[in-house]
C-alpha cells in the first residue's frame, strides 16, 4: 500500500512540473507609453531640452513680443476676457444740458433706501448730528446740510412703495442701499435695483447694518464676505460697500459716519438719461396763494400752489406741463427764482434746512413750516 502511494506521488509531482511553465516561458503585458496628452508633450519637451534641441523655433529672443493671440487659446480667451470687463466700464459721452455751469449746483441727492427695520431714519439722524450737532426727533421730508465748502447734500428716506421707489431712482444723484446684516438681501432690495435699472442706474453704495447680532467672528466674517460679493454680482465689480458697527446713544458711531462723510464728499453724479431730457423738481414746501374768500363761496373750485424745491435737471419752462405723482398733468403758469435759503456764499455761519416741525425752537427761523436752523456751536470749558 505505501509503495503504491508513493508511486502516486511521485507521478502527480512530474505532472504538476510539467504543466508549470518557467521563467522563461511566461510573457506579461507591456507597458504602453502615453503618447498623446499633457504628460506626453511634459515628458518630450523636457528630453528635448536636454538634447539641446528648441522647442519653439519660430520664435524670437525676446517672450516680452509674443504675448499675443498666437500664443494659445487660453491666452486669447483671457484677453478678450480682460477686454470684456473694461468695455462693461466705459460709457458714451453725453452732454450736461443741465443749468450747471451757470449757477450754483443743487444739493447733492442721497437716497436712504432698504427695507422697513434696517436703520434708515437712524442714519439720517447720524448724519445730521454729524453735521449740526443737532438732534433730529422725526423726520418729515428731505433734509438738506452743508457737508462742505463745495458740496451741499439733500438726504431723503425712500418709502416702501413701488410709485415712490421709480420716481426716487430718476431723481437720485446716489443711493445708499441699506442691507440688514442679520437678515441679508431682501425683496424691497432687489426691487428697487430692477427698476434703477430701467431709469438710468444711478451710483450705488451699500450700508450693512445690525452686524453686532452676530456673535461669532468668524460667522461674522463669512457674512460680510457673502454680503459683498452678493452687491458686487447686483451692482458692478469693486462697489463700495461700508460695514457698520454697533450704534452708541440710538445714533451710529462717528467713525462709520466720518468714513460715509468723506465718501459723500468725494462722490460725482453720473449723467443720466432720464435727467438730461427731463426737469424734475423735489418740492419742499408748497402753499396755497388762492384768493380765501373765493374759496369759501366755493370749495370745490380750481386751486393756485406754489412749490418751493430746488430743480434738477433740464431748464424748465413756464408754459409746459408738469406731472405730478398721483394726481396727473398739470400746466404752469409762472417759474421764478428765489433766494437760496441754504446758500454757498457764507460758509462759517453753517445751517441746516429741514422740513420738521417737531425741532428745537432756539436759534431758529421759521419760513412757512420749514425752519432754518443755526450750527450749534460747542462750548469751550476754561480749564
Amino acid at each position: 500500500y505505501q509503495r503504491r502511494v508513493r508511486a502516486i506521488k511521485d507521478t502527480v509531482s512530474v505532472l504538476y512540473c510539467l504543466f508549470t511553465p518557467t521563467m522563461d516561458e511566461q510573457k506579461n503585458k507591456t507597458h504602453k507609453k502615453h503618447s498623446v496628452g499633457a504628460k506626453a508633450t511634459k515628458k518630450t519637451e523636457v528630453l528635448k531640452r536636454k538634447k539641446g534641441i528648441d522647442t519653439q523655433p519660430n520664435r524670437g529672443n525676446n517672450p516680452k513680443a509674443f504675448q499675443g493671440f498666437s500664443s494659445g487659446s487660453h491666452k486669447a480667451k483671457q484677453q478678450a476676457k480682460s477686454l470684456e470687463k473694461r468695455e462693461h466700464v466705459y460709457h458714451m459721452p453725453e452732454m450736461d444740458r443741465s443749468l450747471a455751469n451757470l449757477m450754483d449746483d443743487p444739493p447733492l441727492l442721497v437716497a436712504v433706501v432698504g427695507p422697513p427695520g434696517c436703520g434708515k431714519s437712524t442714519l439720517i439722524r447720524s448724519m445730521v448730528k454729524f453735521y449740526s450737532n443737532r438732534n433730529l426727533r422725526k423726520l418729515t421730508g428731505p433734509v438738506t446740510v452743508i457737508a462742505g465748502r463745495s458740496r451741499r447734500v439733500t438726504f431723503l428716506e425712500c418709502p416702501n412703495t413701488l410709485n415712490a421707489m421709480c420716481d426716487i431712482a430718476k431723481v437720485a444723484d446716489l443711493v445708499l442701499l441699506m442691507v440688514d446684516g442679520n437678515l441679508g438681501f431682501e425683496m424691497e432690495t432687489f426691487e428697487f435695483l430692477n427698476i434703477a435699472q430701467v431709469h438710468g442706474f444711478p451710483r450705488f453704495v451699500g450700508i450693512v447694518s445690525h452686524l453686532d447680532k452676530l456673535q461669532s467672528s468668524k460667522s461674522l466674517k463669512k457674512r460680510k464676505k457673502f454680503l459683498r460679493h452678493r452687491f458686487w454680482h447686483e451692482v458692478v465689480d469693486g462697489a463700495k460697500m461700508l460695514c457698520l458697527s454697533s450704534m452708541q446713544g440710538n445714533l451710529y458711531r462717528g467713525t462709520d459716519v466720518l468714513k460715509l462723510h468723506q465718501l459723500l464728499i468725494c462722490v460725482q453724479p453720473k449723467i443720466q438719461n432720464w435727467r438730461n431730457t427731463h426737469s424734475c423738481l423735489l418740492v419742499d414746501r408748497h402753499e396755497d396763494i388762492t384768493n380765501p374768500d373765493q374759496v369759501a363761496q366755493n370749495p370745490d373750485m380750481s386751486r393756485t400752489i406754489v412749490f418751493h424745491g430746488y430743480l434738477r435737471g433740464k431748464p424748465m419752462k413756464s408754459s409746459q406741463m408738469v406731472h405730478i405723482p398721483g394726481l396727473g398733468d398739470f400746466p404752469t403758469t409762472h417759474v421764478s427764482r428765489q433766494d437760496d435759503p441754504c446758500s454757498m456764499i457764507d460758509l462759517r455761519k453753517g445751517c441746516l434746512l429741514y422740513t420738521s416741525d417737531a425741532a428745537d425752537e432756539e436759534d431758529s427761523v421759521d419760513l412757512g413750516g420749514r425752519r432754518i436752523i443755526k450750527k450749534k456751536k460747542k462750548k469751550k470749558i476754561d480749564k
